[in-house]
């Protein structure tokens, strides 16, 4: 049976009861975010065309995962600021792209959702990544990032490393020291 208007509307409605948007990624957060922070984590420039730049996006998700989630900004400079025009590496930067990236170097992948967003003041869009909290099982890498000119391995290690912010990294030792846990 195909449904029809009322049972699509009603549908909706059920959703909406559901999954509240407080439950949906607030991609304006990461915007009004001044500085970055444990879940927020702005990036200039991300050359995805090229391996290290993938490594390294696959880091961040990593680490943003295992974190409890967050968002990535980019075209975003590390102090907060935005430059004048957005980075041609970025403009195209799409959902697909960025969970191809995840699941090609980190197990279990997170699936996050991209959204362009335009800034307060800002003439241009950029893209903003959610990524979801890992839940029980850590993410972890599978797949080394490219080597550099001495053979040393860049952005991501295979094996049991995982990422995680290093604020709270630092936060969990000092609870560990302290004998807090």
């Amino acid at each position: 049976m195909a449904p029809n208007c009322s049972t699509t509307s009603t549908l909706s409605n059920l959703i909406e009861t559901i999954m509240p948007d407080e439950l949906l990624p607030d991609f304006r957060k990461a915007l009004q975010s001044p500085t970055e922070d444990l879940d927020v984590e702005f990036k200039r420039s991300l050359p995805l065309s090229e391996n290290i730049g993938k490594a390294k996006l696959a880091k961040e998700i990593c680490a943003l995962a295992n974190h409890g989630g967050g968002w990535i900004v980019l075209g975003r400079d590390d102090d907060g600021s935005y430059p004048d025009a957005n980075t041609a590496e970025i403009v195209d930067v799409d959902q697909d792209q960025v969970n191809q990236i995840a699941a090609a170097y980190l197990q279990p992948a997170p699936h996050c959702t991209v959204s362009k967003q335009q800034p307060e003041g800002i003439d241009f869009e950029v893209p903003v990544i959610w990524v979801p909290p890992c839940g029980t099982s850590p993410v972890c890498v599978r797949k080394n990032g490219p080597n550099d000119e001495r053979g040393r391995t860049q952005g991501v290690t295979k094996g049991t490393t995982t990422f995680v912010r290093r604020a709270l990294f630092q936060r969990l030792l000092s609870l560990q020291t302290n004998g807090k846990t």
